[in-house]
């Protein structure tokens, strides 16, 4: 966005920045950083790739893309979708995702709770929020089911 001659809007400049900190205080705002950044980053870039461009006598396609081309896309495309099945095939086996789950969260302090559902709120870090909630909001909904 330095770059470019654009002028930068305000709306650009609080939306990039917002996401951009956010993603810098938990790993999980990155995905809304993806989201929201690109918009953004796209408009800026467009007319220095063009500026570009003309500068050293590069041109935009203008022809549609051939059979070949076409033939080639779908064969990438097929090839990546293959090794995402794999890759979602041969993921750790679910022993060893609690074995690695045990080293870092507290397992036995979760067990604890449920077993002796303690009044009061709960004080946990940050880090372990997520971790808290899913296990003990998933016992309370699967008991609830049942």
């Amino acid at each position: 966005m330095g770059v470019s001659r654009k002028r930068l809007a305000l709306s650009d400049f609080l939306l990039v920045s917002g996401f951009a900190y956010l993603s810098l205080i938990a790993w999980r705002n990155v995905a809304l950083f993806a989201l929201a950044a690109p918009p953004v980053l796209t408009r800026h870039a467009a007319p220095v790739l063009d500026g570009l461009g003309r500068r050293f006598g590069w041109r935009a396609a203008t022809t549609s893309p051939g059979r070949r081309q076409v033939t080639l896309n779908w064969i990438v495309l097929g090839l990546v979708a293959f090794a995402t099945l794999i890759k979602a095939a041969t993921a750790l086996p679910l022993e060893a995702n609690l074995t690695e789950i045990r080293k870092t969260m507290p397992v036995e302090a979760v067990t604890f709770i449920k077993k002796n559902e303690p009044p009061g709120r709960l004080f946990n870090s940050y880090k372990l929020g997520g971790y808290l909630l899913w296990e003990l909001l998933n016992t309370r909904f699967s008991s609830m089911a049942h």
